[in-house]
């Protein structure tokens, strides 16, 4: 290979290296957060916000940039503006240790990229509403964490995405199920409530022909598991129930699923 032609490979690799690296927005476009790119994705960090004006600012000085992830930590504002998800094209939010009003504003934009939604030790000053899941109907994977969530309601099972895979709720004080909480999820594969209030569980409360493969209810108020409550769950590998105040199991509950799991945690009853 002659100098010339290694020289321009070289210098070849080098734009495409510098074009990659600098998928971010100038750091004076979005502070007060910052933006990183692995080169293939790109993340904005907002720490310590504490003025709802910095998400204006962003969503103003960053128009001609998108980013691929959003956290959001130690602050404490009003709300997360729908604008900046829709605008920026988030596929992934996570809220951590923060304070707000509201998860977010009210407002009929489809925020049509957002796949991953991850709360973790929030307070919502407005509580946890569900209706404020409108409009997201792509949503695959909710995963909520120390923060107060009294019921998957009604208004869970109209707000919420029905292309739902993964819900995870763990410490949020859910007292409640309603009786068709999922039943329209048919993606659903994943459905873990832990270390809550739930003291019932309901076939009806699935979708009739069930993709879920993990199936984790441990540390709740559980007393009894109907006789059919897995049933047509073809798929199901893993079950945990541990912790919970049930004293008796019929071996019939686990008929048609036994031989397949792979998980079966009962201890601790």
């Amino acid at each position: 290979m002659s100098l010339r032609v290694m020289l321009s490979f070289f210098v070849g690799i080098s734009l495409i290296s510098y074009t990659l690296a600098n998928r971010c927005a100038p750091a004076a476009l979005v502070k007060p957060c910052v933006c990183s790119s692995n080169g293939a994705e790109t993340f904005l960090t907002c720490n310590n916000i504490t003025k709802q004006t910095d998400f204006s600012d962003l969503i103003r000085n960053s128009k001609d940039y998108q980013f691929d992830y959003l956290l959001l930590k130690h602050s404490s504002v009003d709300y997360v503006p729908r604008q900046l998800l829709t605008e920026k094209s988030f596929i992934s939010v996570r809220i951590i240790k923060s304070n707000l009003s509201d998860l977010f504003d009210e407002g009929s934009d489809q925020v049509n990229n957002l796949e991953s939604l991850i709360i973790e030790t929030v307070i919502l000053k407005n509580g946890f509403l569900w209706e404020q899941f409108r409009n997201i109907p792509n949503l695959k994977k909710l995963l909520v964490k120390n923060v107060n969530v009294p019921a998957l309601d009604d208004m869970f099972v109209y707000s919420v995405s029905q292309k739902l895979e993964h819900l995870t709720l763990l410490r949020t004080n859910t007292t409640h199920l309603i009786d068709n909480a999922f039943a329209s999820m048919w993606h659903l594969t994943d459905v873990i409530i832990q270390e809550s209030e739930v003291t019932e569980l309901k076939r009806s409360m699935f979708a009739n022909i069930s993709l879920i493969r993990n199936f984790f209810f441990d540390g709740n108020r559980i007393e009894i598991l109907p006789d059919n409550l897995f049933s047509d769950m073809t798929q199901l590998l893993r079950v945990g129930l541990k912790n919970n105040k049930i004293t008796n199991i019929p071996e019939k509950v686990f008929r048609g699923i036994y031989d397949h799991l792979l998980v079966l945690l009962l201890e601790g009853e």
